[in-house]
């Protein structure tokens, strides 16, 4: 007799219970719906520009001529070919272009296409994955109304091309020094500091 009264007592209960969690159960998927979403709309737009900028990483430089200076920034990718060494592929020669906006309004935009022979000089870490060296380049340089020729050199740390659908090119990280002229009266100089790419075709 005790245990039918305690069961008749604790009936109530138990189905309150079951009936709170049914209604936690169905407010959970929708919040879960939600968050999914949430995740998705942040993490496709996240994914796609770090790939953007991956394939088309920005530099900072400045342009140095005799009525002062100007500042530039420039997006830069390219080909090139090379061999594989330790850890990835690495480029013995690279043609890159890029894209030169001054944040001056007198200042106009200019393309820029330009030829670099790469020189190693050895892994500055273990892993053998940030190769220290350096590149002396020719380009052209036009706004399709003008154009100047241009002279340089560069000091990098490059990583290699990681061969993933080639969303992750290879990479230098360094700074740039360009003499340009038209070889009449335009004549200045450029430094830049940033990244630029390169799909590589090996040898």
């Amino acid at each position: 007799m005790f245990k039918k009264i305690t069961l008749l007592f604790t009936l109530p209960f138990f189905l309150f219970a079951q009936n709170d969690s049914t209604q936690y159960s169905s407010t959970e998927t929708p919040t879960n719906d939600i968050v999914s979403s949430t995740i998705s709309i942040v993490t496709i737009p996240l994914l796609l520009g770090t790939i953007a900028i991956s394939i088309i990483p920005p530099s900072f430089g400045v342009k140095i001529e005799e009525g002062g200076t100007k500042n530039f920034l420039e997006f830069q990718t390219g080909i090139g070919l090379g061999r594989r060494i330790q850890s990835g592929i690495f480029s013995d020669m690279r043609l890159q272009f890029g894209y030169v906006h001054f944040f001056q309004k007198s200042e106009p935009d200019f393309w820029r296409a330009e030829f670099h022979h790469d020189i190693h000089f050895d892994f500055i870490d273990k892993r053998k994955l940030f190769l220290f060296g350096m590149s002396p380049s020719v380009g052209i340089n036009t706004n399709f109304s003008s154009s100047t020729f241009s002279v340089g050199g560069s000091l990098w740390l490059m990583t290699p091309q990681i061969p993933f659908l080639g969303f992750f090119p290879l990479h230098t990280f360094g700074i740039t020094y360009r003499y340009n002229t038209d070889f009449s009266q335009e004549k200045f100089h450029t430094i830049s500091l940033g990244i630029s790419s390169a799909i590589v075709f090996r040898q």
